[in-house]
């Protein structure tokens, strides 16, 4: 999103990003989950591995498997942004990408997204690709604030080194070996 985009309509986007998906969508997408699990238990030995499908990410991520192995239990996390405005990108690849993450991590061929977690999710019907390149929108406002170093070098720092240099902790620059202290503030970033 624009810098120029007045506050109030940067909220109201984040809100209609992660608004609830339409029970028709959520049939949908579940459908797509089962489909791949089953080519998944085809293909590979999953023996009692159950998994389940939430919609609660939210931000620049679209989705995230986690494996929970002593309950036999894989959850996969969707992101309802990225489900309502790339449907067929999640249908077609994150959901394949995700179920890869469990298969891998469930048969032990593979761990996050290395040389055999790939082998695994094209056979699922992904790319293979570890990220992808949708456009989200971010779960929150980050704030930064511009600050200069002894050295003269300008950098803009997260909220938390901010509040940190507020409470008296200094940064050295790797680089010049410039040191960053409160009074170095500048003022917030746009």
């Amino acid at each position: 999103m624009s810098d120029a985009m007045p506050q109030h309509a940067k909220a109201d986007a984040r809100a209609t990003a992660h608004a609830p998906l339409s029970p028709e969508l959520r049939a949908k997408v579940r459908g797509r989950c089962i489909e791949v699990m089953t080519l998944a238990r085809q293909l590979y030995d999953l023996g009692d591995l159950k998994a389940v499908v939430r919609f609660d990410l939210k931000g620049k991520t679209a989705g995230w498997a986690i494996l929970e192995r002593k309950k036999a239990l894989g959850t996969i996390r969707l992101n309802i942004e990225a489900c309502r405005v790339a449907l067929d990108d999640m249908l077609d690849d994150t959901i394949p990408h995700e179920i890869a993450h469990l298969v891998a991590e469930w048969t032990r061929r593979g761990h996050g997204h290395d040389e055999g977690w790939r082998r695994i999710a094209i056979s699922l019907g992904s790319t293979g690709q570890r990220c992808h390149t949708l456009d989200l929108t971010p779960a929150r406002k980050t704030r930064r604030f511009r600050y200069r170093a002894t050295c003269g070098t300008e950098i803009a720092l997260s909220s938390v080194r901010h509040n940190k240099l507020r409470k008296g902790k200094t940064f050295k620059l790797r680089d010049t070996g410039g040191i960053l202290t409160a009074s170095g503030l500048i003022g917030e970033a746009m």
